[in-house]
């Protein structure tokens, strides 16, 4: 189902989705562009982190290209792919290691989402992100003997700790989730320490790499989106993400446990309203997506695409100051709150609570910056 909100986008919009679409799902692409278009195109897609899936599109429809742009489009997709190999090979390593010493751990996103790609190497990658089962002291000590990782103290508050090993990034969760909900969190660690029993993998570069189970990976990778757009901003990069996982695992996701464990979080309505992106504008096919789609979910299409086209990327097209400072996160927060009402029917019991602890928050953070000396 294509809705109107899609006909009504700008024509390069209309484009990058078409390419999209092709990358994903083998559509043939047959609008006639310009080499003006196709420069306008390029430069939505890199804002969007989907860069390299665009271009690959492109080629494969043997779309003419501007030279001067061409040979920049192919730097960076050798770029795009030279760092897919560099990362696959360095992580696989890295929790070989891991499985020698066992250490549970589970991996999130990123290559455990680009492995399921057409073309995985054309899905720009970021960081390592997994989330260990031991006490996180224990990890602490673990990692310095045996790998000479140095990890910092976390406080209460903080949920995951960064390192790099041989050039690439790790984040290293405690826990997946900031949910705004105290009762949603309870839920959803009880879940996390439940799935430990029961063992998933990926392949890559012929090595198995631990996930969560399909279905509650299906809520995970839908909450990452939903939670940053809510709170900074986020790209189609992880639309596309949950749009190959709903259609690589259509059949091992439990629907009925879905539906059940989304009732319990109040969230229903969120998923199913990002689901039509997948749908609508992705192309994933309707068949693969886990409930059947209305017109009341559709109605949502407009507003989401709005956001994330005009944010970027975890919404860094939304900030005007740089970096961490005051005005860097109040302008964060007023990002937050604006989009706590304008999406408060899709989830309304976390974004109740998430915007109480928000407004609190900041009312500390300003009287703490204004008066402490």
């Amino acid at each position: 189902m294509v809705v109107k909100s899609y006909r009504a986008m700008r024509k390069s919009e209309k484009i990058l989705f078409d390419l999209l679409r092709c990358e994903l799902w083998g559509d043939k692409f047959d609008l006639d562009v310009t080499p003006q278009e196709i420069g306008e195109v390029l430069k939505v897609a890199k804002a969007q982190t989907v860069f390299g899936l665009a271009f690959n599109a492109l080629v494969a429809n043997q779309v003419k290209l501007d030279k001067k742009v061409l040979f920049k489009a192919i730097a960076i997709q050798n770029k795009i792919r030279q760092q897919n190999e560099f990362i696959n090979q360095e992580m696989v390593d890295f929790f070989k290691q891991m499985d020698a010493h066992q250490m549970d751990y589970l991996v999130m996103k990123g290559q455990t989402l680009a492995v399921l790609y057409p073309h995985p190497e054309m899905r720009m990658s970021g960081d390592v992100d997994f989330l260990i089962k031991a006490d996180y002291e224990k990890v602490r000590k673990s990692f310095d003997s045996l790998f000479a990782i140095s990890l910092p103290t976390l406080n209460a508050y903080e949920k995951e700790a960064a390192f790099e090993r041989n050039g690439v990034l790790y984040e290293l969760h405690t826990y997946l989730i900031t949910f705004g909900s105290s009762q949603n969190s309870k839920y959803w660690d009880q879940l996390i320490a439940d799935c430990w029993a029961q063992r998933y993998y990926v392949d890559i570069l012929d090595s198995k790499i631990r996930i969560l189970p399909p279905t509650l990976y299906s809520v995970y990778v839908f909450l990452h989106l939903f939670f940053h757009l809510i709170r900074e901003g986020v790209g189609l990069r992880q639309f596309c993400d949950w749009a190959v996982f709903l259609n690589h695992y259509a059949q091992e996701i439990d629907t009925n446990l879905l539906q059940e464990i989304l009732v319990k979080l109040d969230m229903l309505p969120a998923y199913r309203a990002f689901g039509s992106i997948a749908v609508s504008l992705l192309g994933l096919p309707a068949e693969r997506f886990p409930f059947e789609l209305t017109e009341k979910d559709q109605k949502w299409v407009h507003k989401i695409m709005q956001d994330v086209l005009k944010g970027g990327n975890f919404g860094k097209q939304n900030h005007q100051a740089k970096g961490v400072g005051l005005k860097f996160k109040l302008e964060t927060a007023l990002v937050s709150i604006r989009n706590v009402f304008a999406y408060y029917p899709l989830a309304p019991r976390d974004l109740r609570n998430y915007l109480i602890r928000l407004v609190k928050g900041n009312i500390v953070l300003y009287f703490k910056k204004a008066f402490v000396r």
